[in-house]
């Protein structure tokens, strides 16, 4: 007789996790798993919505696994978290220079409260009991001077929203392993229950409608949906308010990006009154994608900005956002390349008001003739539109003519007035604003924002570092801790002329040749060598013209002159201090004396 496998949902936090489960999974054959990751509430309401009793167990983590057992009675087996986990996490939080604190529930805090006691660390240590504690608790902390916290899922999620850096407390593979093996092991002698269910349920999953049963407060009965359930469900519930219908009938709903074909019946059970609701969309005859035109809504947005590998907030950029106490007026972001600024411009969406409304990116260097003429002139532009964040991107990569095209048309049709415009401009290196956005800056009367370069908070190479680390150790299935002093010194004293993006990508290169827990000073002076020869050929063409027409102000000392000129050839070398040495004509010690 053929066993039966055991059916397990993995309920996991962050998709890492779900990542390390699935390839355990697949190396047994007595088991058949399924992932869905999402943590505390949209774990909960995952299981308490979608799903009926077809799993005979669900695994999960911390918090979650502890909600996820008071809605079912599906038993749940916890994945726990180790020592080694979160001393971990400790080890690569050394190396961020401010003040940092330990959120979490019971199960993270009472192995740090251990760890600290036994190598007598004086962390900061708070403990949440709910999801509902967490933002009062990141809010006091943020208003205590702390920048940064090791955490859970869910508070790493609502820390980046409310502008505070974080480390995630990963559980290791070996704690995933455990939980499986103690997931067969429970439910090897815990058969067969649920069959004529799970045969039900099978069939009506298998037919090409979708099904959702709602009763009559419009609360989830049973659900073979799987995609955008909580917006079909808004419209369905919508369509019984006035009533549940008493005979079978027929509509048709646009839904999102989709027309669905709606059939609606009623069922009394007993004395409970329930409506099936059998659905057959169709992508809907809309395009909301056009050449450098994008649309989305305010979850892809808030989900870009925090489980993005470009998510981490510096802080130089935090302060800037502060003086930003009015979001309706225009603003215009102006930084250097590689300077973030796409993510400046969703953090500023997502701060502002009408977050809830679709957020739509218009990137001037991706944008062709026949979608510039669908904004200029079609009357389903998105310039014709309300209450929406318009974002316009690169302006610096129109052509003059096009630039006053796009001012005419947003001053004459009031653009500014029904929507929350955003603009973007990239400058040259010590260039004080760029040229191309003067006239949208003083038309339309913009907040100015101006993404300061790396070099000029070289300062946060430590913290950056550290938080980057923490996403690439995730990402890459990597164990890497920190620098030794001598590398994190030669990050610092790079010039980084791409800025943050360039950062970001040498610390991936760094990372992923790294075999130890620390990267060292060689690895850093080879990449960085490699990383100066890219744009040596670019800059020897062009130093003796820039030097020449370089805007030093004679009237300064001569030793404020001479500084002026020893930053305009560092610059033109990357930060290379041998060559622009060399190209001086004086020592290295002369130079770094100067640079001092």
């Amino acid at each position: 007789m053929k066993t039966r496998k055991i059916q397990i949902l993995g309920i996991m936090p962050y998709e890492v996790m779900e990542s390390h489960l699935i390839k355990i999974a697949r190396e047994r054959d007595d088991l058949t798993l399924t992932t869905f990751v999402g943590d505390l509430k949209k774990g909960v309401e995952f299981v308490d919505k979608k799903i009926s009793n077809q799993y005979d167990v669900i695994i999960s983590r911390g918090g979650t696994a502890e909600m996820i057992n008071e809605v079912t009675n599906i038993p749940v087996i916890e994945i726990p978290l180790t020592v080694y986990d979160i001393l971990g996490a400790i080890k690569l939080a050394e190396n961020y220079e401010s003040k940092f604190a330990i959120v979490g529930f019971p199960a993270i805090t009472r192995v740090a409260h251990l760890l600290c006691d036994l190598l007598r660390y004086d962390f900061k240590i708070c403990t949440i009991q709910s999801e509902a504690q967490v933002t009062d608790t990141l809010t006091s902390l943020k208003e205590d001077g702390y920048s940064m916290v090791l955490c859970d899922m869910i508070t790493h999620t609502l820390a980046r929203r409310l502008g505070l850096n974080s480390i995630l407390i990963t559980s290791g593979i070996e704690s995933i392993e455990q939980a499986l093996n103690q997931a067969v092991k429970l439910c090897t002698s815990y058969a067969q229950s649920r069959q004529k269910n799970l045969i039900l349920s099978e069939t009506l999953k298998n037919q090409p409608t979708n099904t959702i049963i709602l009763d009559e407060d419009g609360s989830v009965f049973f659900s073979t949906c799987n995609e955008h359930q909580e917006m079909i469900i808004e419209h369905l519930t919508a369509m019984i308010d006035s009533g549940p219908p008493l005979i079978t009938k027929k509509t048709f709903q646009l839904i999102g990006s989709y027309l669905y074909a709606i059939t609606a019946t009623p069922i009394e059970v007993d004395d409970q009154y329930l409506v099936a609701f059998h659905m057959e969309a169709n992508p809907a005859l809309i395009n909301h994608r056009k050449h450098g035109i994008t649309y989305s809504n305010h979850l892809e947005i808030e989900n870009q900005l925090v489980n993005h590998f470009y998510s981490f907030i510096p802080q130089s950029m935090i302060s800037l956002f502060d003086q930003i106490t009015d979001y309706s007026y225009p603003i215009m972001i102006v930084g250097e390349e590689g300077t973030d600024k796409n993510q400046a411009a969703a953090i500023i969406y997502t701060q502002s008001s009408a977050h809830k409304n679709p957020y739509i990116k218009i990137d001037c260097a991706l944008v062709n003739n026949k979608s510039w003429n669908f904004l200029v002139d079609h009357h389903d532009s998105p310039f014709y539109d309300s209450h929406n964040t318009i974002y316009i991107s690169h302006i610096n990569e129109l052509s003059e003519v096009r630039r006053k095209q796009l001012l005419s048309v947003i001053v004459n049709l009031g653009v500014c007035k029904r929507n929350h415009l955003i603009m973007s401009c990239t400058k040259q290196a010590r260039e004080l604003n760029c040229s191309s956005s003067t006239a949208f800056i003083n038309t339309l009367s913009c907040i100015c924002l101006q993404l300061p370069p790396l070099r000029e908070h070289l300062e946060e190479i430590s913290s950056i570092s550290s938080l980057y680390l923490n996403f690439l150790n995730l990402e890459l299935s990597k164990n890497v801790i920190g620098f030794e002093p001598d590398a994190l010194n030669l990050m610092r004293q790079y010039n980084w002329p791409y800025n943050y993006i360039q950062l970001k990508r040498i610390l991936r290169e760094l990372v992923l040749s790294t075999q130890t827990l620390y990267i060292t000073a060689e690895a850093v002076e080879n990449i960085l060598s490699k990383e100066s020869q890219r744009t040596d050929k670019a800059t020897s063409s062009s130093i003796t013209k820039e030097t020449s027409t370089a805007n030093i102000d004679t009237n300064q000392t001569l030793a404020k002159i001479n500084q002026d000129i020893i930053q305009i050839v560092l610059e033109q070398y990357n930060g290379n201090q041998s060559k622009a040495a060399k190209k001086l004509g004086i020592s290295r010690t002369t130079l770094w004396r100067y640079i001092k």
